[in-house]
């Protein structure tokens, strides 16, 4: 009775291991042949926008970043827990019309042969932005439009749109807006 619970038990336990190692889902998506890209990028549920950018956007072999590949220190670990139980797609994954343009795009750190990158994605202009600072070990999350001052308080900003803030845990921090032509960075 015991072995057969344990077996049981090695079963579920190689199941979940084997779907929480694959990209969220393998299901992809393609927008060819649709009248309109921008409108059907929006139709899409957030895992589908995921799986349509890393797998038609980028060149073979980048996933979306987990837990476990930069990020291992156990207080960082609870920390991101606790936020995820109200942010769901927190730390790696951010929605929002960063540029101003009045449709969703999409933020997400991934990963390929031990490097950490962060994409910006535009579906109106269906352009995939490569930000080219590091971001070993960062998280990303969003705020909204409106004044952000630096750390000191001396230096302030007022971005329109959806701002990304990249954060070091326990370390620093910056933020990432559209100025209207083109992505900055401010630190906090």
């Amino acid at each position: 009775m015991i072995m057969k619970r344990n077996m049981l038990l090695v079963f579920v336990l190689i199941t979940t291991i084997s779907c929480f190692g694959q990209t969220p889902s393998s299901k992809q998506v393609s927008l060819e042949g649709k009248e309109n890209n921008n409108q059907a990028f929006q139709s899409l549920n957030h895992q589908e926008k995921i799986n349509f950018i890393i797998h038609q956007k980028m060149e073979k072999g980048w996933r979306l970043e987990k837990l476990g590949d930069f990020i291992t220190h156990p207080d960082d670990l609870e920390y991101i827990n606790n936020i995820q139980k109200t942010a769901k797609n927190y730390p790696f994954t951010v929605f929002g019309d960063f540029d101003y343009d009045g449709t969703e795009d999409v933020a997400l750190k991934v990963t390929r042969n031990g490097e950490s990158k962060l994409a910006i994605y535009n579906s109106k202009k269906d352009e995939l932005f490569w930000w080219n600072e590091n971001v070993v070990r960062a998280v990303i999350s969003k705020t909204s439009s409106g004044e952000i001052y630096s750390f000191d308080r001396k230096k302030k900003i007022k971005p329109k749109g959806i701002v990304i803030k990249v954060e070091f845990l326990e370390v620093s921090a910056y933020f990432i807006y559209w100025d209207g032509k083109n992505f900055k960075q401010f630190w906090y």
